[in-house]
């Protein structure tokens, strides 16, 4: 009977989503076949900045980037060179680029031969001149002189931003990954070590070949997906990495699993599947895997190599679930363009960090005792403890705007304006007449703003331990505020028309001016420079829950049938 509930569930949500995208709630999911690239676009790297993905991939000749507004368009995007060999060492066969922003500029990480049509690697850096992904860019040098390294990524740690390079290096063993620490985008702090080699039977067809590192972190764990094997052969394949304790360095902090995780499938013409990079749709409620494959195993890949992209899932335990590589000329539905549109401004999705993931960097910083929890479909949330715990990020909203966020307590606010609240997503400054905020008032959500103070207050109580979501909109040209919780109109009212300007940072889990702390976990953030109608809203809400659903069909171990 549970399942029978469960299963009717799911389609009664997916029923809705469809409904509500029909009527204007949200944008129809456009589909696409793969590959997004043709031959030869082997190593794909792809990034996401502002309403743009920007495309890297091994062109031997130099550094191309490629721009395109969705995801599978990155193979007609418009295309730039910035890098071209021979240039000072490099002369030739210039490998995987891969592209990073780090302290308001560009990085591209790349490797080159420092001998003609031969493979003797180094890695190097190229610095853009500018806060533009498409260069130009200046070239910094080379990371390792003296090392035969290729394919560097780094590793961000959440808990405190430190990076690290990793890289595939070559040794007495094979292949083998390294990690080193890093004192800048450019600049290696200290010895690399070694933390695998390619030992199991799947890693040394061909030859004995770890490389290709790509970094994904999620829930308090960090993965490295990494491609074993030769590359040209039909058996190259992702292996991964796993650590838990994020003492990165230390080589015993990483598990390797026993058995691919992505790899060849006859089934669906599908071989070589390797060199990966990981990208999240513009709402960033979706998982992608780009990578490469071929279509015919009986012939040398290389050269015969296209970028093709899926979408991947993550396990109770949180695992990434690659599963297998999908066919090509199959119509799939694409990312989900949702919140790709320019008015939203910034999504925090709180998986074990403040970071921005709308792509525009308007990153966060948690103070005090945050922590972070289980949270919506499988990720994290931000804990706060009521104490001295609360979020900074920036006021990237002032006239029209929307802030939708997901929030679970069993905590109670004050009562009066929404300033005597539990700051939820707050912006009162104190003295000041142009602010806004929303809070947790008794046991349920108010919304206000000043000039003259206006709170609108809901009726629904939210502080019964389960999720609930929050939307409150705020229309400049007239002042009218609206408060939505869990997708139904909780409350209307009618404030300043004077531009909001008080605050210059907003307060995740307390109030702006100081005190009103909220004891509880919030999820995902949103904050839009427009009013959202409120069939967006109900598809906001039925997509979260949507993740919910999943969430706790997996925990209960029941699976959806094929029908779904």
């Amino acid at each position: 009977m549970r399942e029978r509930f469960f299963t009717y569930g799911y389609r009664m949500l997916a029923s809705t989503l469809a409904a509500l995208a029909l009527l204007g709630g949200g944008t129809v999911r456009a589909s696409f076949s793969n590959p997004v690239a043709p031959i030869e676009s082997a190593d794909p790297w792809v990034v996401r900045s502002g309403n743009f993905y920007y495309f890297l991939r091994t062109t031997s000749s130099g550094v191309t980037i490629r721009q395109s507004a969705s995801l599978d368009g990155i193979g007609t995007g418009h295309e730039v060179t910035v890098f071209r060999a021979p240039f000072e060492r490099i002369l030739s066969n210039v490998w995987a680029p891969e592209l990073h922003f780090f302290d308001g500029k560009w990085y591209i990480y790349a490797c080159g031969s420092l001998k003609a049509g031969q493979f003797d690697h180094r890695m190097f850096v190229l610095e853009s001149n500018a806060a533009d992904p498409m260069g130009p860019y200046t070239y910094k040098g080379m990371l390792m002189p003296n090392l035969r390294a290729i394919d560097g990524n780094v590793l961000v740690r959440p808990t405190d931003g430190s990076r690290f390079l990793l890289f595939s290096g070559y040794d007495a063993d094979g292949q083998c990954l390294y990690i080193a620490a890093l004192v800048n985008p450019w600049t290696k702090a200290g010895a690399a070590v070694r933390i695998s080699v390619p030992t199991l039977p799947w890693e040394t067809i061909g030859a004995p070949i770890n490389e290709g590192p790509q970094a994904l972190t999620r829930g308090g764990k960090a993965f490295i997906a990494y491609s074993a094997s030769g590359s040209w052969t039909p058996d190259y394949c992702l292996g991964l990495l796993v650590n838990t304790d994020g003492n990165y360095m230390n080589p015993l902090s990483w598990t390797k699993l026993p058995q691919p995780v992505f790899q060849r499938w006859d089934p669906n013409q599908a071989y070589s599947t390797g060199h990966n990079s990981f990208i999240t749709s513009p709402d960033g409620g979706e998982d992608w895997l780009v990578y490469h494959a071929t279509a015919d195993p009986t012939v040398s890949q290389w050269g015969k190599r296209s970028t093709r992209i899926q979408k991947f899932s993550w396990s109770p335990d949180g695992y990434p679930r690659f599963g297998v590589p999908q066919p090509i000329g199959v119509q799939t539905p694409g990312p989900d363009e949702l919140a790709s549109e320019p008015s939203l401004k910034a999504f925090y999705k709180f998986e074990g960090n403040a970071a921005d993931n709308s792509g525009r960097f308007q990153n966060g910083a948690s103070q005090g005792g945050v922590s972070f929890v289980p949270g919506l479909g499988g990720g994290t949330a931000a804990q706060f403890n009521g104490t001295d715990s609360h979020i900074t990020v920036p006021k990237s909203i002032d006239d029209d705007f929307t802030i939708a966020f997901w929030l679970k307590t069993t905590a109670a606010g004050g009562i009066g304006p929404w300033s005597a609240g539990c700051g939820l997503v707050d912006g009162d400054v104190a003295g000041q007449t142009t602010d806004f905020g929303v809070s947790l008032m008794g046991n349920t959500v108010a919304f206000g703003v000043g000039n003259p103070d206006t709170t609108i207050v809901g009726t629904a109580a939210v502080n019964n331990g389960a999720w609930h979501h929050v939307v409150a909109t705020r229309r400049g040209a007239t002042g009218s505020l609206t408060l939505h919780i869990d997708g139904q109109v909780q409350a209307t009212g009618s404030g300043s028309t004077t531009w909001r300007a008080a605050a210059a940072v907003l307060r995740i889990g307390g109030l702006l001016s100081g005190g009103g702390r909220f004891t509880g976990a919030i999820d995902e953030v949103r904050l839009y420079d427009r009013v959202l109608a409120s069939g967006e809203i109900a598809l906001l809400s039925a997509q979260a829950a949507g993740a919910q659903i999943r969430r706790n069909m997996a925990l209960k171990g029941i699976s959806r049938t094929p029908a779904e």
